[in-house]
């Protein structure tokens, strides 16, 4: 009898498509789970939260917010979006609200941003002659492409003139015309509450992930962050607020304990993103370079947000 036919018998025809025994993948997983059984339940809690993004993360307006400069907000905001962008495609698109343009250069914006012509087009702004006023998903679309693979993208260019959403009330009309065509919106708030673009972010957004680093200093600031959101919203934190904590330092404590330090201090879910030297770097985010526990920290992070999406939208 040839290795063959004793192959087949043993473990029946190998499967046209695959060209493996049919027992084999069971086999495999009964192996990998023999030597450590802590890998079947990471891949089941990985695929659970793939359903989950899958099924949740379709539509909503998520902010993401800084209390104070250089504390990674910009950075989260770019994470989220390139999560959003891979599940939900052209029907995802990033806002860069920020004055600093910190998404902006997060996201490789080109060279005279693309909020200027559309906020024309939409009529926010009294547009040029010959400007469409109606513009379709398609125009949209070609106008806020900034990288083949990366999110659409609403910015100005910081360098090129006034940045979008500075004068009262530009955002609030703004952003029901962008959820006609784009129903899952991630927004770069600015930060603090100085500019008038936060206040009508915060209130209007379904969920908002404030941001911060794991030293005493920063957490202060989430804290005190977090009952101004309260107070001025007038909604309760629960599964509308979660919090993101950037390791900026190579030498940073565990994620369990900057974990546990972070959620003593403001009571709301956290995850930690790990530091990353592709998130160190200045200038556009490498995502090829991003490393794979920082993109398994996003996509919970994202998972976050989507679990607190199932409450529903604020009215």
């Amino acid at each position: 009898m040839s290795t063959t036919d004793q192959r087949d018998r043993a473990t029946g025809p190998a499967s046209p498509a695959t060209g493996r025994a049919p027992g084999a993948p069971s086999l495999l997983r009964a192996v990998g789970a023999a030597v450590d059984p802590r890998l079947t339940a990471r891949l089941r809690r990985i695929r659970r939260q793939d359903e989950l993004l899958a099924g949740q993360l379709r539509r909503g307006h998520i902010a993401v917010l800084g209390f104070t400069p250089h504390t990674g907000g910009s950075t989260v905001t770019a994470l989220l979006a390139r999560i959003c962008a891979d599940l939900r495609g052209p029907r995802a698109l990033a806002v860069d609200a920020d004055p600093a343009g910190g998404l902006f250069h997060r996201l490789g914006g080109r060279p005279g941003g693309t909020a200027a012509e559309v906020l024309l087009a939409l009529g926010i702004r009294t547009p040029a002659p010959g400007m469409p006023i109606r513009p379709g998903h398609r125009w949209l679309r070609r106008q806020l492409t900034v990288t083949q693979t990366g999110p659409l993208l609403l910015a100005g260019d910081p360098g090129a003139g006034p940045a979008p959403f500075t004068r009262p009330g530009e955002y609030a009309a703004t952003l029901p015309r962008l959820r006609r065509w784009f129903p899952l919106l991630v927004v770069d708030t600015p930060k603090g509450a100085a500019s008038p673009a936060t206040w009508e972010i915060v209130t209007t957004a379904d969920h908002v992930v404030v941001v911060g680093t794991p030293d005493p200093h920063s957490l202060d600031w989430l804290r005190q962050g977090i009952g101004w959101l309260v107070r001025s919203t007038g909604r309760s934190s629960a599964g509308r607020i979660s919090c993101a904590i950037v390791d900026v330092r190579r030498d940073g404590g565990s994620a369990a304990a900057q974990r546990r330090s972070a959620h003593e201090a403001v009571r709301v879910p956290v995850v930690t993103i790990p530091y990353d030297r592709a998130l160190a770097r200045s200038g556009p985010l490498a995502w090829h370079l991003v490393g794979l526990e920082t993109r398994r920290c996003a996509r919970e992070l994202a998972a976050t947000v989507a679990t607190a999406l199932t409450i529903g939208p604020v009215r």
